[in-house]
């Protein structure tokens, strides 16, 4: 297995997300049969019968011979589908990112985490509802203008995008002033090391995959090696939309998927 693999958790009863990689450590949760994780990049000395997950914005370890590639085993239905997100709330799910992106996120939080300096991945995927709820900030509902992409114009909804924010004492936290903003600097640059794109000044906290067009999105044009985590949340919000504004077409024919 390999860091951004959609793993499925297979114990019959549950399996510990535990805080070190043995098992008198902490329980940070038990994932329950079924639920997809995605495999960080390993820590130097983790023993081999464990594996670095992260688990709904959580990272911690699982016993690897509980977890198989979401290719092998018959996963549960994304939680996006069967209850959608309110559009006031977020989402920090990486499972519905799609693979390619969700793989370049987990390596930027790592490699600035390592540094000391403590970013997370804020919002992951974001609906077209949600998108729409945003936009009308600033415009048709009170607040200050937080986005200029209409639903279906940012990457946000095709699973390509993510904001990232500072979370310290237990708080997230924006704040660019003083020795942060050299912080905020080294997002960017190690975005861009990844393959990632910054809007910076307008949208502080989002990267995006390079070397797209948003109009080839919104003509279906999607970039190759989906998983079925990220493919069925898209093809759900496509179905579902009603807006005004014109959602991409629904895949018919789906391209062969990449789980493993």
């Amino acid at each position: 297995m390999t860091v951004g693999t959609l793993l499925a958790v297979t114990a019959s009863s549950g399996l510990h997300l535990r805080a070190e990689p043995e098992k008198a450590a902490k329980s940070l949760r038990v994932l329950p049969t079924g639920a997809r994780v995605v495999e960080a990049e390993q820590q130097r000395g983790t023993p081999a019968e464990w594996v670095r997950v992260l688990a709904d914005g959580a990272q911690g370890f699982v016993a690897a011979t509980f977890v198989a590639p979401v290719a092998t085993v018959l996963a549960a239905p994304s939680r996006s589908m069967s209850q959608p997100i309110a559009p006031d709330r977020r989402s920090s799910d990486p499972l519905l990112l799609h693979p390619t992106f969700r793989a370049k996120a987990l390596a930027v939080v790592d490699a600035l985490n390592a540094e000391g300096i403590p970013f997370r991945l804020f919002e992951a995927y974001r609906a077209p509802s949600r998108q729409a709820y945003l936009y009308a900030q600033g415009r048709t509902r009170p607040g200050d203008i937080v986005t200029k992409a209409v639903p279906w114009a940012s990457y946000h909804q095709y699973g390509l995008a993510g904001d990232f924010v500072l979370f310290e004492d237990s708080r997230w936290s924006w704040d660019a002033a003083g020795h942060r903003r050299a912080w905020w600097d080294r997002l960017w640059v190690i975005g861009e090391e990844n393959g990632l794109e910054a809007l910076k000044r307008f949208e502080r906290p989002h990267l995006q995959l390079a070397r797209l067009e948003v109009g080839d999105l919104q003509a279906g044009r999607f970039p190759s090696g989906g998983d079925s985590s990220w493919l069925d949340n898209l093809v759900w919000q496509i179905e579902a939309w009603a807006g005004p504004e014109r959602a991409p077409p629904s895949p018919g024919e789906r391209p062969a998927l990449s789980d493993a």
